[in-house]
């Protein structure tokens, strides 16, 4: 008779043991099932950063191919107006009646 109270109280600890196994395992497969599910949206917010990044990058490198067009332009404008003052002087010499120095 006492071994089958033993017997009994071991098929409960085992039988609270499987509960409390399968218990966790439930739990875990949830929060392992959230985790997929973050993961998931985390790839999605990913994707639409990098999309974004992307179309910035491609803004950005428009406006600087239009930045160096015009900063090309502007110095060809600078060039041409530093050789017309390195004239001016002589030209109004010139003007005014005056002859190159000697």
């Amino acid at each position: 008779m006492a071994a089958r109270k033993t017997n009994g109280t071991l098929e409960s600890v085992i039988r609270d043991f499987a509960r409390d196994i399968a218990e966790s395992q439930r739990r875990t497969d949830e929060r392992v099932a959230h985790a997929e599910e973050r993961m998931a949206q985390i790839d999605e917010r990913h994707s639409e950063l990098r999309r974004h990044s992307d179309e910035l990058f491609f803004e950005i490198s428009k406006i600087n191919t239009q930045i160096m067009k015009r900063l090309d332009r502007i110095e060809t404008v600078l060039e041409e107006h530093s050789k017309v003052l390195e004239r001016l002087p002589e030209a109004i010499r010139e003007r005014v009646g005056f002859g190159r120095p000697a």
